[in-house]
C-alpha cells in the first residue's frame, strides 16, 4: 500500500499495475490475513482479499509487464489466463489461495454462471 492509500484503492491500482486490467469493481472484502514471506523476504504481510468483478471485456489470455516491480529494477513479465472456480485446488503460490474457498462459495451462491 502506498502511504495514505486505503486497501480498496490499493487493490484497484495493483490489479492494473500487475495485470494491465482496468475495468474492475469491488464487490466486497472477503477478509484480511497475515502471511510470513520467509524465506523469500524477512517480512510479515497483511493481505486484504477482495471479491472483484470485471466491468470491461478482457482477453482469455494475455501478457503484461509489471509497471512498478518491487523486487527488481527491471519490469517483470506475467502471463495471465482465466480458470474456472469449481472448488478444485488451483495451486496458488505464496498463500494466495487463503480465501479461495470463500470466493467459490460466494460465486456459487450469487448464481454467477461464469464462476471465473
Amino acid at each position: 500500500m502506498e502511504e495514505s492509500e486505503e486497501p480498496s484503492e490499493t487493490v484497484l491500482r495493483e490489479i492494473y499495475e500487475e495485470s494491465g486490467v482496468k475495468g474492475v469493481r469491488i464487490i466486497e472484502l472477503l477478509g484480511i490475513y497475515q502471511y510470513n514471506m520467509t524465506p523469500y523476504r524477512n517480512e510479515i504481510q497483511e493481505r486484504y482479499v477482495y471479491y472483484l468483478e470485471l466491468t470491461q471485456p478482457t482477453p482469455s489470455t494475455w501478457r503484461h509487464w509489471e509497471i512498478h516491480p518491487s523486487t527488481s529494477k527491471n519490469s517483470i513479465s506475467f502471463d495471465f489466463y482465466w480458470v474456472r472456480l469449481d472448488g478444485s485446488d488451483l495451486g496458488l503460490a505464496g498463500g494466495q489461495g487463503y480465501f479461495l474457498s470463500k470466493l467459490v462459495d460466494k460465486t456459487k451462491n450469487s448464481g454467477d454462471s461464469a464462476n471465473t
